[in-house]
């Protein structure tokens, strides 16, 4: 019982789709949700470039001199243009959607990309999503493309087994 318990305060899972004009984010357990514009506002100074702001806070950077608001999200044939910038807009969503929590938290995280899924994903854009939410902070991550799950009706067990890189490839 006492293991159960645990887990039942340890299992964070998070539900994340995926465009190029919006970055959606729910945590499972609470209903808690994370929307934004994937923007990032940078500032180079010296040799290292900082991060000003991330979604719609960055959209008051853009007229600043000397920072530039990109979207790593935009690129006309991928998902994921700018991999290490991605990386950091999820884990500023990750960070917010577990805010309050006690602890640092690992999620197992399913993620849905909701465009440019023309002819199936690659293996380098399963991997690509695969290693951008385990660089934000997943312990465990499911590609998954199909119909929206609803949060309410969320199994990751379910949702794993249908992971589109567990699928064999064609060759």
């Amino acid at each position: 019982m006492l293991k159960q318990l645990l887990s039942s305060l340890t299992q964070n899972d998070v539900y994340v789709q995926l465009s190029e004009n919006r970055l959606c984010a729910i945590n499972v357990r609470n209903g808690d949700e994370y929307h934004q514009i994937p923007l990032v506002a940078l500032e180079k100074q010296g040799s290292k470039t900082l991060i000003k702001a991330i979604g719609a806070d960055a959209k008051t950077w853009v007229k600043q001199p000397g920072v530039a608001v990109i979207n790593p999200f935009s690129h006309p044939r991928v998902l994921v243009a700018d991999f290490q910038k991605a990386e950091k807009v999820l884990m500023h969503a990750f960070q917010a959607l577990f805010a309050t929590s006690w602890f640092a938290v690992s999620p197992r995280v399913v993620i849905q990309p909701m465009e440019k899924l023309e002819g199936g994903l690659t293996d380098i854009e399963i991997r690509a999503l695969r290693e951008l939410c385990l660089g934000a902070g997943a312990r465990e991550v499911v590609v998954y493309v199909g119909p929206v799950v609803p949060w309410q009706g969320f199994r990751f067990d379910e949702l794993k087994a249908r992971d589109v890189s567990s699928a064999p490839s064609s060759p």
